[in-house]
């Protein structure tokens, strides 16, 4: 209970961490326009000429690399982020997924009702060849009027990717297996063609302990009037995981690929079953293609004692770049805690139009001084901590990949009145350097401003619910 009390800890104050750097999203006002409904009149707004739009004209022009953004208006970058969004948006049409959901549609119905018992006593075969009997015992309890026999039985699971191998094919209303050195599943589409979903494992293979399990079974329980008798039977597994190098699942038909999964891990630096964070660096990329869209996580790299971790991917549609990002921080973490990450740089670009570029140089402080501004007693208080963690981040828009700066995403105090009186909060504001106001989120992508991404999200949503609905 106190291992798990620590690690929710933890995962509270990850959260609080995520929502701070969550500021380098100013441009996912997708979700924030759809939901807000305006300010409540209650708050104060303290920013700076926070209702002040600048000049009407929506035109663009995409400056130059002068290092501050005098150039474009602030309308003028609204209306370059809306159509930034609408043309990522309009990338993931329905009708691009309308094949893959017919074929799913069409399998499901039918060869739901095909036989599995070849399929099933399979994998039953292969998962009892990876369990191992380690040792038994016996153990009692004792109370005043009861007893509780257990029977203990420990056993070691070793899962291994690589033993699931066969060749299985759905024909005449149930699935035949072969021998073979991958799995596959193979079945015909409408069309009478050969859909075949295949598994393949190459490279060294690294085990990993996982965890201990524990399955408990209630084995009745026998009483004289005066003694009431408990058995328990209780099985643990310790459970264990052949990590392989690469992973590599594909879906082709009539020989042609529709998807493929490519997962190359690299855990060689591991001295030990389980992984240390205090020793161990890890090292994963995974690609996904499909229909004509990749998604790449290049790398996920974790280097220990902060010297350096990495997260980088990428999405694409055909030739056009819709969105890369790129995260690096010296973390500072052991098995248990998370300490801190130190200069932390963070850079998202959509579609080559839109991007932000971020930096923090002491997370671990920045969770420190949100909570004594939580703690603050009163406004001054409050706001010189919302300026100390302005200090730790530096977070700047920039269109069409050059350098020119147009505007910041800083922390801003605000105040919160209702029946029961008041309280300081802050939230992230953007500020734009042409003319210097300043924005909450809520005002900046509003619904009148970014109404047509508002029209373009809610048709795709239909139109990916008719989708589904005619799947079903």
């Amino acid at each position: 209970m106190l291992y798990l009390q620590k690690n929710i800890n933890n995962y509270i104050d990850m959260k609080k961490l995520i929502y701070l750097l969550a500021i380098i999203f100013a441009v996912s006002f997708t979700t924030t326009i759809t939901s807000c409904g305006g300010d409540d009149d209650t708050t104060e707004n303290s920013g700076n000429n926070g209702g002040n739009s600048g000049s009407e004209d929506n035109g663009e022009d995409n400056g130059e690399d002068n290092g501050e953004g005098s150039v474009m208006t602030t309308e003028q970058q609204k209306k370059k982020i809306e159509n930034t969004t609408i043309s990522l948006l309009e990338e993931f049409d329905a009708s691009n997924f309308e094949g893959i959901v017919d074929l799913v549609s069409y399998i499901s119905e039918v060869y739901s009702d095909y036989n599995y018992d070849a399929v099933e006593e399979w994998g039953m075969t292969c998962l009892e060849s990876m369990i191992d009997f380690v040792d038994s015992w016996e153990e009692k309890s004792e109370g005043y009027d009861w007893v509780a026999n257990y029977s203990y039985s420990e056993y070691n699971m070793l899962f291994k990717i690589s033993s699931f191998k066969g060749d299985f094919v759905a024909k005449s209303g149930r699935w035949k297996r072969t021998d073979a050195d991958y799995l596959s599943f193979t079945v015909k589409d409408e069309n009478g063609t050969d859909c075949v979903l295949k598994l393949t494992t190459g490279g060294k293979e690294k085990k990993i302990y996982v965890g201990e399990e524990e399955e408990w079974e209630w084995l009745g329980s026998d009483s004289d009037g005066d003694m009431y008798e408990y058995n328990y039977g209780i099985d643990i597994y310790n459970n264990y995981i052949l990590v392989p190098s690469v992973i590599n699942i594909t879906l082709d038909r009539a020989g042609s690929r529709l998807a493929e999964v490519i997962v190359n891990t690299d855990l060689s630096s591991m001295r030990g079953e389980e992984f240390d964070l205090s020793r161990d660096q890890y090292n994963v990329s995974t690609t996904f293609n499909f229909n004509g869209y990749s998604i790449v996580n290049d790398k996920i790299k974790y280097l220990p004692d902060g010297k350096g971790t990495e997260v980088s991917y990428s999405i694409k549609h055909g030739k056009s770049n819709l969105l890369t990002f790129n995260i690096s921080s010296e973390l500072d973490v052991d098995n248990e805690y998370f300490y801190g990450a130190d200069n932390s740089n963070i850079v998202l670009n959509i579609m080559d139009a839109v991007q932000i570029k971020g930096y923090c140089s002491d997370a671990n402080l920045l969770l420190k001084y949100y909570d004594e501004a939580d703690n603050a007693e009163d406004e001054s208080e409050f706001k010189e901590y919302v300026k100390k963690m302005n200090n730790l981040i530096d977070f700047s828009l920039y269109y069409d990949n050059r350098n020119t700066k147009y505007a910041s995403v800083e922390l801003e105090s605000f105040l919160y009145k209702d029946y029961w009186g008041e309280e300081w909060y802050c939230t992230p504001v953007i500020r734009f350097i042409g003319d210097g106001t300043s924005y909450s989120f809520e005002e900046f992508f509003n619904e009148k401003d970014f109404r047509n991404v508002i029209r373009t999200l809610e048709r795709l949503i239909e139109d990916y619910e008719y989708l589904l609905d005619d799947a079903i």
